[in-house]
């Protein structure tokens, strides 16, 4: 998610950690104004970056006498016990209006295809509320806010589960029309903040972490094929013991915990101004400062086996204590910026569409030091450690200044042209800069699953440049009425693209060194269509497909006494190729269906069979042990009645061939643990009423 920007309601959010957090999450769909995908560089307004998911609740209302409304819903889940209950109420006169929303989530461990039950439970208050006031007839001012507070949260083949995690926002917009000077102007400001923490001492999680420590630390024993205890038995089995185990496992029981936070303040500060031929030129400045912290305290306690750290046999009720802090130290970005946006039709059939912005950010932290007493690289200091500092898996070990400044540059240029009344021809050519995270820079061996893995320790690098993407795309869109489609292509090339080096491999605990690459290249194409057969039966169907390759993938950008994947090693036999699939890209994947309706232009009801079909991932950066994945589909029916004009009613069922399946990004550790693997829900009945009053 590094590679976009994410607002809510024209404020920036920030993952408090880049594994679980999203603001799309926090939006009930049903307060949902509309969601802006920018499909690339092609939009200035929102800052440096690549691409841009921004939503957008529903703003006050406004009518022509005082009025109130509600609206109350109540959904269910058969798989997990899941229920949603909503509450949201509005109201408003000629110059002001209201509205605000809870929605209470709650749901239990779900079941998986195969009959497992998967470890996800949650509980989650959502609150958000919108207040409108018009000042004058050409003055306006918007304020929205939100408050989630979320606790007890499993994530299943992560290291951590989630305790509490709370956020705050609020959102100001104040508009001004037709001064002359301009025809508009927009001021938004914004601050949201989220605090959460985390822990290991779930019943389930537990499980998964001890078995996690125990495949880390007995790698011999654990690639034996007769290793079956899981952590169960302490003594080698028959089968250990004949392939050379003569002590007991080193088997542990884990109690860490994990606090974190983040901020986002800014304001964005632009003008507009309309011309006679429908083309508008808009021009503004911007800024964004952010902030960051993340703090680990892993704490286990050895049970068995030979103390990892001096190597003597612990005798039967001898315990040893393990300790580390590890983090993304509190660390601060600051991002002013200047906009312009201009676009205008040429005449009847062409139109362009053009943007620039230039930025400057300066990134900081804190020291970045790990302390404890377990050592990430025994192989470098051997045995036991006071203080390590990451700085050596840096491309520039020697600069340990942890404050950088980055100059950015974006702009675009779209043109479109009408072939035909039904037909549109669309190309876009633009280039952006995307300046390293504060993670990306920072992190100093936090367990966050940025990769397949989901049990990566991540080293940042504060020598990190920024990347680099050129991008175009092609594409035709059309509009026969009864049929609407499209398809477009896009290819784009990144210089110091942000990627991974793998320092520390196997099937426990891996680590990681965000690192550049010279060159990568990012491809794919998307179609998409809906036909109305008959005025009672339509047709659908979607389809993505992206692959991303590392062009530069050989290098020697660390130093060479480190372990290295994107280095060719005679010692081990290891030979990095030049080129590899970049990781964390997802397959082809495609919808159909079909919707048999009403054949009213109301559809008062409404039933849809729809088909997802995804297919293997076989591009995968194997030296980063991402594994291959299988295809799979899984088949919906969601049906919905509109009962009478206030009583909505909808049911339907998911995965109804209760497929047994995982995602291609999904975290791996558990299923190759045998404990708490992460698969997707089986089959899932839903059900829910929404009375609108």
């Amino acid at each position: 998610n590094s590679q976009y920007m994410l607002y809510g309601d024209n404020a920036l959010f920030i993952p408090v950690r880049q594994d679980l957090d999203t603001p799309v999450t926090r939006f009930d769909p049903g307060s949902v104004r509309d969601v802006t995908l920018v499909k690339g560089p092609y939009s200035v307004i929102y800052g440096p970056t690549h691409a841009v998911l921004a939503v957008a609740s529903l703003d006050s209302p406004r009518f022509d006498d005082f009025q109130a409304h509600g609206r109350t819903s109540l959904n269910y889940q058969t798989n997990g016990a899941r229920w949603d209950a909503l509450q949201s109420l509005w109201a408003g006169d000629t110059n002001w209006g209201a509205r605000i929303t809870y929605d209470g989530l709650t749901g239990s461990d779900y079941r998986a295809g195969n009959g497992q039950d998967i470890a996800s439970s949650y509980l989650s208050h959502n609150v958000n509320y919108a207040f409108g006031w018009d000042l004058t007839d050409k003055s306006s001012i918007e304020f929205k806010g939100q408050r989630i507070y979320q606790q007890n949260l499993e994530f299943p083949g992560l290291y951590f589960d989630v305790g509490s995690l709370n956020t705050e926002s609020y959102a100001l917009r104040y508009t001004l029309r037709d001064q002359g000077i301009f025809d508009k102007l927009v001021v938004d400001t914004w601050f949201n903040g989220t605090t959460g923490t985390g822990n290991t001492t779930g019943g389930a999680k537990q499980a998964f972490v001890q078995d996690l420590l125990a495949v880390s630390f007995n790698p011999t024993a654990f690639n034996q094929p007769a290793f079956v205890n899981n952590g169960i038995f302490p003594l080698p089995t028959i089968a250990q013991a004949a392939a050379g185990a003569t002590t007991p496992l080193n088997l542990f029981r884990d109690n860490s915990t994990s606090n974190f936070a983040t901020t986002s303040i800014g304001y964005r500060l632009f003008s507009e101004w309309n011309a006679d031929n429908g083309g508008k030129f808009t021009t503004g400045t911007d800024m964004r400062i952010l902030g960051q912290g993340l703090q680990e305290n892993i704490n286990f306690t050895q049970i068995s086996g030979t103390n990892i750290n001096n190597g003597v046999l612990l005798l039967p009720g001898q315990t040893s204590t393990f300790q580390q802090t590890q983090s993304i130290p509190n660390s601060t970005a600051v991002n002013p910026g200047l906009f312009t946006h201009w676009e205008t039709p040429i005449s009847d059939r062409l139109s362009f569409n053009t943007g620039g912005r230039v930025d400057w950010l300066r990134n900081s932290s804190n020291p970045r030091v790990i302390t404890g007493n377990i050592n990430p690289i025994a192989s470098l200091t051997g045995s036991g450690l006071n203080a390590f500092d990451p700085i050596i898996f840096s491309s520039n070990p020697s600069n340990t200044n942890l404050s950088r400044d980055f100059f950015l540059m974006a702009g675009y240029l779209q043109t479109a042209y009408r072939l035909t009344d039904e037909l549109t021809g669309v190309a876009s050519f633009g280039h952006s800069e995307r300046a390293p995270t504060l993670t990306e820079m920072y992190a100093a061996g936090p367990f966050v699953g940025v990769l397949q893995q989901g049990t990566s320790r991540l080293i940042g690098d504060p020598n990190l440049k920024s990347e680099k993407l050129n991008q175009f795309d092609l594409g035709v869109q059309a509009d026969y009425g009864w049929f609407k489609g499209g398809a477009n292509v896009f290819y784009g090339w990144m210089n110091d693209y942000i990627t991974f080096d793998q320092v520390k491999g196997g099937p426990g605990i891996t680590q990681v060194v965000y690192t550049n690459t010279n060159l990568a290249t990012l491809a794919g194409s998307e179609l998409y269509g809906i036909i109305d057969f008959t005025s009672w039966l339509t047709g659908f169907g979607t389809l993505t497909y992206v692959q991303g390759m590392d062009l530069t993938h050989r290098d020697s950008q660390r130093a060479a006494n480190l372990s290295s994947s994107r280095a060719s090693n005679p010692a081990t036999g290891q030979i990095a190729t030049e080129t590899e699939p970049l990781p964390q890209i997802p397959p082809l994947e495609s919808r159909l269906g079909i919707r048999v309706h009403d054949s009213s232009a109301q559809r008062r009801w409404q039933v849809e069979f729809s088909a997802r079909v995804v297919t293997g991932q076989n591009a995968i950066a194997s030296s980063l042990g991402e594994i291959a994945t299988p295809g799979f589909t899984t088949f919906n029916i969601r049906t919905y009645w509109q009962a009478t004009e206030r009583l909505l009613l909808t049911a339907g069922v998911e995965n109804f061939g209760n497929k047994n399946y995982r995602e291609a990004l999904d975290p791996i550790s558990g299923n190759i643990l045998g404990v708490n693997p992460f698969l997707r829900p089986g089959a899932n009945f839903y059900f829910g009423s929404q009375l609108s009053y």
